[in-house]
């Protein structure tokens, strides 16, 4: 009882402060996410190559994501001993009470229209058939492992499949690297992309020597050929996208050692790397739309970018982190995960109540079509977050972890 009260002092005494513009940064890119998802028509439409590049690019914030999750996860996770801060199984139960409930609600949501979509393709008995095999592996947070299931029921869902990996490994990233100077950042920082970029660069060149388009592979009734099988490997298999969570990691560390230090925080030098890393994404958005058959190569070359960005909003970042840090980034960046996850639910029922089968079917809205699925979204985001996410989360906690010690504070407000 004595070690359990002093666990918990511990934990509550060492809460990190919190990263409001990070919390901020995470709308930004899951507004990306659906511009990408929905809007690549309608930026088309619009005669600005710039603004269609932006729109088309818009799959990177997963990336973004990942290396932020990685970050964060360091960031409050990470003991002063390099291991992990607390036991396994209340990180394990914190992290999937975060992101399980509003998952299967999002589920649940797009199950009428996914089941019937399949059965009006492939017929009752295959459509059925494809819907059982497919939805215990979207249950089990499974589907991004293989790509006949990578996409099925809720498509954004393909990368909290690969968020519930990188949560099984933290414990063990954590415990092994370690990059706690400049040196070591860099050090491990270049290693990763070079592992990361290895695929994507290997199925870039294959496509230009060999003709993946030319065999197909099928699967009940569901075909995709070779150049579908490799983008959908390399692109979203989540051993391959580990490098940009585990880089994250690495920031989070080396950051966590800078306050050890009592390294100056809030200065130029957050400010700059803030601003620098930015002005080189947003170039790169808007020209490097016209790149989309290397769209797999340019994800992760801007992976460091994102992870010089967050950290420079982490130690301040200027102008920027101040925006990001305001009261209404910060409530907009609560309910971001919620716009992530629902975008595909709620669209499925927008479409089907307000535009015509074609527009639903190619998500191919006007622009003021757009705005309003947007306003919608957002709207429909802050309910669920209030309604549904954090709710479930704190009663999966206190049943789950009844009995034991508070999980660690995050430094994000979620």
């Amino acid at each position: 009882m004595i070690q359990q009260a002093a666990a918990v002092r511990t934990a509550i005494g060492s809460r990190r402060p919190q990263l409001d513009a990070l919390t901020g940064l995470r709308i930004v890119a899951a507004l990306h996410v659906t511009l990408f998802h929905f809007g690549v028509s309608a930026a088309a439409s619009s005669g600005s190559a710039v603004v269609e590049s932006i729109a088309r690019l818009g799959f990177s914030g997963v990336g973004l994501f990942f290396v932020l999750s990685g970050f964060v996860l360091a960031y409050n996770y990470a003991g002063d001993d390099g291991g992990l801060r607390g036991d396994r199984r209340s990180f394990v139960v914190a992290r999937f009470s975060r992101i399980y409930p509003l998952f299967v609600f999002a589920l649940l949501l797009t199950a009428p229209s996914y089941i019937a979509q399949l059965v009006e393709l492939f017929g009752p008995r295959v459509g059925l058939l494809r819907a059982a095999l497919t939805s215990v592996p979207a249950l089990l947070m499974l589907q991004a492992w293989t790509p006949f299931t990578l996409l099925s029921w809720n498509g954004p869902g393909w990368s909290l499949s690969a968020e519930a990996f990188f949560y099984l490994t933290f414990p063990w990233i954590v415990g092994r690297l370690r990059c706690t100077t400049w040196r070591q950042l860099a050090g491990a920082g270049a290693a990763l992309f070079a592992v990361a970029i290895a695929a994507p660069l290997a199925l870039f060149i294959a496509g230009r020597f060999v003709p993946l388009e030319s065999t197909t592979v099928r699967i009940l009734g569901g075909a995709l050929t070779l150049h579908d099988l490799g983008e959908r490997t390399v692109g979203f298999n989540p051993l391959l996208r580990l490098p940009e969570f585990a880089f994250g990691v690495c920031l989070g560390q080396y950051h966590l050692a800078r306050r050890a230090r009592g390294a100056p925080l809030g200065g130029g030098r957050g400010a700059w790397l803030a601003a620098g890393s930015s002005a080189v994404l947003v170039a790169l958005f808007c020209f490097g739309g016209r790149f989309t058959d290397a769209r797999y190569v340019l994800q992760i070359v801007m992976f460091p970018l994102f992870g010089l960005l967050i950290l420079g909003l982490a130690e301040g970042g200027g102008a920027l982190g101040r925006f990001l840090a305001t009261r209404p980034m910060v409530r907009l960046g609560e309910a971001s995960y919620a716009v992530y996850i629902l975008q595909v639910p709620l669209w499925l029922i927008f479409a089907k109540a307000l535009l015509t089968p074609e527009v639903r079917a190619e998500r191919t809205p006007s622009a003021l079509a757009l705005l309003a699925f947007v306003a919608v979204l957002v709207a429909a985001s802050f309910l669920a977050y209030g309604l549904i996410e954090a709710p479930a989360r704190e009663w999966l906690k206190q049943r789950l972890l009844a009995g034991r010690s508070r999980p660690v504070a995050s430094a994000l407000r979620t």
